[in-house]
């Protein structure tokens, strides 16, 4: 299975700090769900056996649709729950060392800060890049800020085939602005979904925005 550059994903980072889905997600329409690419099941709270639960009743939930489900720094609950893939950051599992653990077929993702980053996390083997952080994240407080020009992305990188998500503070509006930066593809988005009054409502604007932006992405490939 391959994630493929051209498209503007949407992902969704849904934070759990229990196995059952709030209602408020669970509830969402099939339509509602289909405008969302990737889910990622991330539970820093939770026991590897309450994050393999989380992740089963997320891949049961989106089972008949195109949604993929990538669980956070968890191979081993990845393919557990029977999820699409896994998200790995610097401490985590090396992408390298888990492409031979879990061979083709099964999505890495890697967290990236900088050109070098992204470059290397194509190099051993990742499907994705998140890159970031864009903004003050509400639902992470260790990130830094990313500074483009420090970061060496004010400028295309050609050898660059993989998708890469901006994540990091990322909202509905704020999408033109993430889209413009040359090596951006997608966004990883959380709170603007989960802690959204209208999350479906939220889900059809980030699309919106998402779709706008297609073109911008499309002339850079």
């Amino acid at each position: 299975m391959s994630l493929d550059r051209r498209r503007t994903l949407l992902c969704f980072v849904c934070d759990v700090s229990a196995i059952e889905l709030p209602d408020r997600l669970r509830t969402l329409t099939d339509k509602t769900w289909s405008h969302v690419d990737i889910v990622q099941v991330r539970g820093k709270t939770l026991s590897a056996g309450e994050l393999e639960s989380a992740a089963r009743r997320w891949v049961r939930r989106l089972r008949d649709l195109p949604t993929l489900v990538i669980v956070d720094d968890r191979v081993d609950v990845a393919l557990a729950a029977g999820a699409d893939g896994a998200h790995l950051g610097r401490a985590d599992l090396a992408i390298q060392r888990a492409r031979e653990v879990v061979g083709e077929g099964f999505i890495l993702g890697a967290s990236t800060h900088d050109r070098e980053e992204l470059l290397e996390a194509q190099k051993v083997g990742a499907d994705y890049a998140g890159l970031g952080a864009f903004y003050p994240s509400s639902t992470k407080h260790d990130t830094t800020q990313l500074e483009l020009r420090a970061a060496g992305l004010e400028d295309r990188v050609p050898a660059l085939t993989i998708p890469v998500l901006a994540i990091g503070g990322i909202t509905a509006k704020r999408i033109p602005a993430v889209l413009e930066v040359p090596v951006v593809t997608g966004v990883a988005v959380g709170s603007a979904i989960q802690h959204a009054t209208d999350p479906a409502r939220a889900i059809r604007n980030l699309s919106v925005e998402l779709r706008r932006g297609a073109a911008v992405c499309e002339s850079r490939t």
